[in-house]
């Protein structure tokens, strides 16, 4: 899901783009696809963070800051 949001964010931004936010429902839509239907561990466990997600509870959005490595030069 984020690597279709990526593209579509940068197609729209440009290269330098480098947040994704998912809405928090299209997420646990495709989680239910495959059996899990609780999130919120994965909110709070280890590889989440370490992947640089956050999840924001206020706008129920999952927000991704890619690392500047993964920003294409110009």
């Amino acid at each position: 899901m984020t690597l279709d949001q990526l593209t579509y964010i940068r197609c729209l931004r440009g290269p330098d783009a480098t947040t994704i936010e998912l809405n928090e429902k299209d997420f646990i839509d495709r989680a239910r696809l495959i059996d899990i239907h609780d999130v919120k561990p994965f909110y709070e466990s280890k590889i989440f963070k370490a992947n640089n997600y956050a999840y924001d509870s206020r706008r129920k959005l999952i927000i991704q800051t890619i690392p500047e490595a993964g920003v294409v030069e110009k």
